[in-house]
């Protein structure tokens, strides 16, 4: 019995080239997208090793939310796009000393971007506490730039 040999093309792409592409597609997909992994490997199987056996270190950071001061408001904002830009919404809410829920408000934006969106929930809250007379009000938001203006750093 002859052996055959294993010869298949796509188009004017044979196997080999296409092997080759789609390794090579792997390895640009890894290196943009996490440049953190130094030295991944280019061969094929290698790469299949290295990334069945990959733990990516995870970094995260305990948050409490801790009351206001007294005769203080405090207002917890945030900003979400789907997209960038896209669509989008912002919600904030207000609790007292007692962790009291005072006030809470969500709602869809026009499609903008996530700084943008960040920027209306601040806005939107500073305007909300002026109606009800908050004179003291603490705004948690997490966006770094944000707060870095609003801290004019």
């Amino acid at each position: 019995m002859e052996k055959k040999k294993y010869h298949q093309t796509w188009g004017n792409m044979t196997y080999n080239k296409l092997f080759y592409q789609v390794t090579l597609n792997v390895w640009q997909f890894a290196r943009s997208s996490f440049p953190s992994l130094k030295q991944f490997p280019t061969n094929w199987s290698d790469m299949v090793k290295f990334l069945e056996n990959y733990k990516p270190r995870i970094y995260y950071k305990k948050i409490i939310w801790m009351p206001p001061n007294s005769n203080t408001i405090k207002c917890n904002t945030d900003g979400a796009i789907k997209g960038n830009p896209g669509k989008s919404s912002h919600a904030y809410c207000l609790r007292d000393r007692e962790e009291n829920l005072i006030y809470a408000q969500a709602e869809e934006i026009p499609d903008t971007t996530n700084v943008e969106a960040e920027a209306v929930t601040i806005k939107e809250t500073i305007y909300h506490c002026t109606r009800r007379g908050f004179s003291r009000v603490t705004i948690e938001t997490d966006s770094l730039l944000l707060k870095n203006i609003l801290q004019g750093n």
